[in-house]
């Protein structure tokens, strides 16, 4: 029988959106002073919300980089045995290669997160508040005791995010429709409509420790019982040497700063539209929601393929097997469409369903950046997402699903067209995108790369027990 979840031991964010704490600020923080840190660190344990904590007006989170658990003295070779991924970095050549961060995108453009490059990052404060005001205050208190902390806040990544009013991003569609749930979360078990059974998926998909949708546990680090005399970290189970869990209750982080043309993105629409015999904003608009597959409200294509319907703006009991099979609804080469295919790549859509599951990302995103008040009309003023995705198993859920899903060309039997959001822009291919049609489909090219990505790296979110060991060590 699988065990519940220590949600008490699990930090919020692998849980809860925090959507009611819209406003947030992302501290990248140095460690100066191992000693120093340490015992900001035991002071800061206190005010960690877990999994299991209520709603409150403020919400304060800490993730590590794999240089910040060496960092705070943790031996290099145990931080090595999270994952190859995640101990090299998402920068490394051949990793950004495979995610699509070329060009623009490549990591010596970054402006953090590229190792060789820019400031060495350790820690990530996390800090939520339900509006400015209060935000401003937690920041100012915390950010008034790192010096005596041994902490050194690192700038390059927009501290300030926030999930904006009318849950929309920059390009004007709402985000974060599509989330699993946690089995055996109380989101769970209210949930009433999940699409055959695809939106609630295994705790260990999400948190180390637990069974996955394959029936495995994720691969862990772990020490000697001997580094933890006070036994602060759970035994390892099945493990004859009596070794200790430094994985379990964590989740490993996803963070990338994701740049979008907003201007770029509707002029280029706008033209296509024209082209096609249509001046209109309702065509260049059905052109975007064709390339996202929702419309501004959320509402999926799959389920209103002729007009928005906001009354269907969080809907996502659906699928593509047997309602769209064509793509004559949704296309087949849609931003979601991709991210999650649900029950549409496979042997049959039982066996797609079952694929699926295996790769779910728990996405935590916000917006960064002013709002453009005209669409149309760049402002000259930096803006996007930071995106943030946690998962159990790097390799298997956000890099695959990057690679194998966003980037590959001929997905869905496709070819030489790749997600047009997420994709590699290396100049090699026209960026072709297939609408299609009962009589004759309708074929994009040209398309400009609307999202660039301007740093990034892989943390891993601990459970409480593993930040109190490495307070205490």
């Amino acid at each position: 029988m699988t065990p519940a979840v220590e949600w008490a031991e699990v930090q919020g964010p692998v849980l809860r959106a925090y959507a009611h704490v819209p406003q947030a600020a992302y501290l990248w923080l140095q460690v100066t002073d191992r000693a120093a840190a340490k015992v900001w660190l035991t002071e800061l344990l206190p005010e960690i919300t877990t999994a299991a904590a209520g709603k409150q007006t403020t919400h304060v989170n800490l993730a590590l980089t794999a240089a910040g658990m060496t960092a705070l003295g943790l031996d290099g070779a145990v931080a090595a045995s999270f994952g190859a991924s995640f101990f090299e970095g998402m920068d490394a050549p051949h990793r950004a290669l495979m995610l699509g961060d070329v060009g623009r995108s490549a990591p010596e453009h970054w402006a953090w997160g590229h190792q060789a490059r820019t400031e060495p990052l350790h820690l990530l404060l996390m800090l939520f508040a339900v509006d400015e005001p209060v935000l401003e205050a937690l920041v100012l208190r915390h950010q008034q005791g790192f010096e005596a902390a041994g902490l050194r806040l690192v700038k390059g990544m927009p501290e300030r995010a926030a999930i904006p009013a009318s849950g929309a991003e920059h390009f004007g569609f709402r985000d974060g429709v599509s989330q699993p749930l946690i089995a055996g979360s109380h989101q769970a078990a209210r949930y009433k409509s999940a699409y055959r059974g695809g939106s609630i998926i295994a705790p260990g998909e999400f948190i180390l420790g637990y069974a996955n949708e394959l029936g495995q546990q994720a691969a862990t680090a772990s020490v000697p019982a001997a580094d933890d005399p006070n036994g602060i970290l759970p035994a390892l189970v099945d493990d004859p040497a009596g070794r200790r869990d430094l994985g379990r209750n964590g989740s490993f982080m996803v963070l990338r700063q994701l740049q979008q043309d907003v201007a770029g993105f509707w002029n280029y629409l706008s033209a296509e539209a024209a082209r096609g015999g249509d001046i209109s904003d309702a065509a260049a608009t059905l052109l975007a929601a064709k390339l996202i597959g929702r419309w501004p409200s959320g509402a999926p294509l799959a389920v209103s393929p002729l007009a928005d319907d906001p009354r269907l703006a969080r809907k996502n009991d659906f699928g593509f097997a047997l309602e769209d099979s064509a793509g004559l609804r949704c296309p087949v080469g849609a931003h979601i469409r991709r991210a999650n295919p649900r029950d549409s790549v496979g042997a049959s859509a039982r066996d797609a369903t079952t694929l699926s599951r295996h790769h779910r990302l728990m996405r935590r995103g916000r917006s960064y950046g002013p709002r453009l008040a005209d669409l149309r009309q760049d402002d000259g003023t930096e803006r996007g997402i930071l995106f943030v995705a946690l998962n159990a198993n790097l390799e298997r859920q956000f890099e695959f699903v990057q690679q194998t899903w966003l980037h590959n060309p001929k997905f869905g039997g496709l070819y030489a067209e790749r997600d047009p959001f997420a994709s590699i822009d290396d100049g090699a291919i026209s960026r072709p995108f297939t609408i299609p049609a009962i009589t004759i489909r309708r074929r994009l090219s040209g398309m400009p790369r609307f999202v660039t990505v301007r740093g990034g790296a892989y943390l891993f979110l601990p459970g409480v027990a593993t930040l109190r060991y490495l307070a205490a060590r």
